[in-house]
C-alpha cells in the first residue's frame, strides 16, 4: 500500500512526501508529531506474488536491518529512533540526512579530487573497523549509499543487506542471500564456492566506490574481470592525478579473492595512513526487540540528545537491483550555498576534519578530473642516467636499478628446427623483426629492490627471506610486476614497463639467433638449471659467463620472467613485423628465460610458457624494460 501525503502512521508520524520506492518498499519524508522534528519513514511491504518463506526471509532482514542500528553509536551511521508493525508492513524510523548521495556528485561532477576522496575513506573506514567489531558485514557498499550530510560528514547508508558475521559459522546468519550491485559486488556475494562473504567483502565494494569516485568511471564486475582482465583500467590510466600509492591501496582492496584483498577494515585504514578512532573497540550491538504497535504512542520517546546529528534511509534491502536514488531527502532551498567550498567542521572522532579538506565545489567534470590538489606537495622525480653504457634507475637515495641498451634494428624471432632440435611448436615460424632502441634491466628485479617498493606502498612482502637480497624476487603476479613498473614511473617520470617477449628474446639472444645467451652450445657452468644442481635460486649477478649479446645477466633459468604479452601460441603465424606487442586480449600471459629446474630445451632464448596472470609461484619473477629520451 502506498502512502499519501497527509497520512498518519501509527498515530505519530505524518507523511510528507515520498523520497524513494523499490521492489519491497518505500522511504518517506515525514514530521513526528510528538516532538515536532523531520524524520524518515522506511516501509516494508509483502510481495503479493512471494512465498510464504520468502515473506517470512524478508520480514526477518528487516527485523536485522532495525536490530543493527538500534544501538549503533557512530557518526557516520544512521540511528532509528523506532521500529513497529502494523498489519502485514514494518516501518523503521530514522533520522533524516539533508544532503547529496555520493552517486549524484560523481554524475554531475565527475572525478572528485584525491584529497577530498581521502577525507571521505577516512570516515567509511572508521564505520566499516565499527561496523566489523561489533560482527556485521554491511554487503552493499557504493557510492548510492554514501550520503554527504549538510555537515560534510559522509554516512553509510542502507543495511538491508547487512549479514552477523560469525568466522566459525560463516553461512549460517544470512538470511537473504542479496547480490547487491555488480560493478561493486565481490565475486564471493555471487557465489559460494569463492567462499562465504565476511569483512573482505566490504573492502572490496570500498576498493570498487574509491576507484569510481577517483576516475568518474564505474568498475567493471567481477565476471567480466575474470573472463577479460584486461578491461579493468588503472585508476591512474582514467586519472593521472591520482597518486601511485592510493593507485596501489584501490587495487589490492579490489582483489578477485578474498585472501588477495586486505584481511580486515583496520589493514585498510593503515595502509592509507590513518589512525584508527577511538571507535574502534566499540561494544558489540545488541539485538532490538521489535513489538507490534501500540494504540498510543509510546510512552518514552528518544530525545533530541540522544540523537546522533545525521543518519538515513533507503529503501531496497534485498533486490538486485541499485537502490532507488531518490532515497535522501535533497537540501532545503535555503541552503542554496550547500555545495561552495567551506572548510570541514572538527569533530571529536579523530578523523581528517581538522585539516581543512574543501567540499567538493560545481565545477565541470573534465576541470575536477585535472584538478592539482594533492595529499603532499610534489615530489621530486629521482634521478636516472647514464654512466659507461648502464643507465641507471634511482628508486631510493643509494638505490638504483641498472639497465643496459638494445640498439634499434632487426633479429631472428622463434626458432629454425632445422637448427635447432629442440624447437616447439609455439615458437615457429621464425621471423625476422624489427625493434626500435630501448634498454632492458641488466638483471632481474631483486628480492632488495622489490623491498624498496614494497614499504613505499604498504604492498605485502612476497617472502621472508631478507637475507637473499641478491636473488630474483618470486612469489610475485604479473599484476605484481606491472605495479611495480608504474611506482617506478612516477619516482623517476619515465614509462618503465615490462619487456615485450620480442625485447626479451632479442635482449637474450642478439642479433645473431643464437640459442642461448652466450652461444649456440649449451654450458651449465653458465647458468642455474637442472643440470648445475643448485635447488633454488642464486643471486643474480652469479654467473659472469652467461651474460647476454647486450649485457644482460641471468636471462637463461634461475627464475620465470614475466613479460607484458598475453600469450597465443600461434602468435607468430600473424608475422608482425615491427616491434610487435603480442595478442590484443588472452587468458594466459607469456613467460620466458626457464628456471633453476628446468632443462637445457627451456632455457633456451626462445622458449616460450604462460601462466594465469594472477597466480604468484616460488620460481617466477620479472625483470623490466624502458625506453629512455634524453630530452626527457
Amino acid at each position: 500500500m502506498t502512502l499519501e501525503q497527509g497520512d498518519i502512521v501509527n498515530q505519530r508520524y505524518e507523511i510528507l512526501e515520498m523520497l524513494g520506492k523499490g521492489g519491497m518498499g518505500a522511504v518517506y519524508r515525514a514530521r513526528d508529531v510528538s516532538l515536532e522534528r523531520a524524520v524518515a519513514l522506511k516501509v516494508r511491504t509483502p510481495d503479493p506474488n512471494g512465498t510464504t518463506l520468502g515473506m517470512t526471509q524478508a520480514r526477518a532482514q528487516f527485523r536485522r536491518e532495525a536490530q543493527v542500528l538500534a544501538h549503533a553509536n557512530h557518526p557516520n551511521l544512521p540511528h532509528i529512533y523506532d521500529y513497529f508493525s502494523l498489519e502485514d508492513s514494518e516501518y523503521i524510523i530514522m533520522d533524516l540526512i539533508e544532503g547529496e548521495n555520493l552517486h549524484r556528485l560523481i554524475q554531475a561532477r565527475g572525478a572528485q579530487p584525491e584529497v577530498l576522496v581521502l577525507n571521505w575513506a577516512r570516515q567509511i573506514l572508521d564505520a566499516l573497523v565499527y561496523l566489523h567489531a561489533n560482527k556485521f558485514i554491511h554487503r552493499d557498499i557504493k557510492p548510492h549509499n554514501l550520503i554527504l550530510a549538510s555537515d560534510d560528514r559522509i554516512v553509510l547508508v542502507d543495511f538491508g543487506l547487512v549479514k552477523l558475521f560469525d568466522p566459525n559459522q560463516p553461512s549460517t546468519l544470512t538470511l537473504l542471500r542479496g547480490v547487491g550491485t555488480p560493478e561493486y559486488a565481490p565475486l564471493e556475494q555471487y557465489s559460494r564456492e569463492v567462499g562465504h562473504t565476511d569483512p573482505r567483502s566490504d573492502i572490496y565494494a570500498l576498493g570498487a566506490t574509491l576507484y569510481a569516485l577517483l576516475t568518474g568511471k564505474t568498475p567493471p564486475d567481477v565476471h567480466v574481470r575474470l573472463l577479460h582482465p584486461d578491461t579493468m583500467r588503472g585508476a591512474r590510466e582514467l586519472n593521472p592525478q591520482i597518486s601511485f600509492g592510493v593507485e596501489s591501496i584501490i587495487e589490492k582492496a579490489m582483489g578477485l579473492y578474498p585472501q588477495q584483498r586486505y584481511q580486515t577494515a583496520q589493514d585498510m585504514l593503515l595502509a592509507f595512513g590513518f589512525s584508527p578512532s577511538r571507535l574502534t573497540d566499540a561494544p558489540r550491538v545488541e539485538y532490538l526487540t521489535p513489538t507490534r504497535a501500540a494504540t498510543s504512542p509510546p510512552a518514552h520517546a528518544p530525545s533530541l540528545a540522544d540523537a546522533p546529528s545525521a543518519a538515513a534511509a533507503v529503501t531496497d534491502e534485498a533486490e538486485p537491483e541499485p537502490a532507488p536514488e531518490a532515497e535522501v531527502a535533497p537540501p532545503p532551498a535555503e541552503r542554496a550555498d550547500d555545495l561552495a567550498v567551506s572548510p570541514v567542521k572538527q569533530s571529536t572522532t579523530g578523523m581528517l576534519a581538522a585539516r581543512g579538506i574543501p567540499r567538493p565545489s560545481a565545477v565541470p567534470a573534465a576541470e575536477t578530473a585535472l584538478d592539482k590538489t594533492q595529499i603532499l606537495p610534489p615530489r621530486p622525480k629521482l634521478s636516472v642516467s647514464i654512466a659507461q653504457g648502464v643507465l641507471r634507475l634511482q628508486i631510493a637515495i643509494g638505490q638504483h636499478i641498472e639497465f643496459v641498451r638494445v640498439s634499434a634494428g632487426a633479429f631472428q624471432m622463434g626458432s629454425n628446427p632445422q637448427t635447432d632440435r629442440d624447437t616447439q611448436p609455439d615458437e615457429l615460424p621464425q621471423i625476422q623483426v624489427e625493434l626500435s632502441e630501448y634498454w632492458i634491466s641488466k638483471y632481474p628485479i631483486t628480492v632488495g629492490q622489490y623491498t624498496i617498493f614494497t614499504n613505499a606502498t604498504n604492498r605485502v612482502t612476497p617472502f621472508d627471506f631478507p637475507q637473499k637480497s641478491g636473488h630474483p624476487v618470486v612469489n610475485v603476479s604479473w599484476y605484481d610486476a606491472l605495479v611495480f613498473c608504474r611506482w617506478a614511473s612516477d619516482l623517476t617520470g619515465k614509462q618503465v614497463h615490462l619487456p615485450s617477449e620480442a625485447e626479451w628474446e632479442k635482449a637474450a639472444r642478439g642479433a645473431d639467433g643464437r640459442l642461448y645467451p652466450w652461444g649456440n652450445a649449451f654450458d651449465a657452468q653458465r647458468l642455474n638449471c637442472a643440470e648445475a644442481k643448485l635447488s633454488g635460486t642464486t643471486p643474480v649477478d652469479g654467473f659472469a659467463a652467461g651474460v647476454s649479446p647486450c649485457g644482460a645477466w641471468d636471462m637463461a633459468g634461475n627464475v620465470w620472467e614475466w613479460v607484458n604479452d598475453w600469450y597465443k601460441a600461434d602468435y607468430y603465424a600473424e608475422q608482425v613485423a615491427q616491434n610487435p606487442q603480442g595478442p590484443e586480449t588472452g587468458y594466459y600471459k607469456a613467460l620466458r628465460g626457464g628456471a633453476w629446474f628446468s632443462d637445457r630445451a627451456h632455457v633456451r632464448a626462445a622458449d616460450r610458457t604462460h601462466f594465469n596472470p594472477e597466480n604468484q609461484y616460488d620460481y617466477v619473477g620479472f625483470r623490466i624494460a624502458l625506453t629512455f629520451d634524453k630530452a626527457t
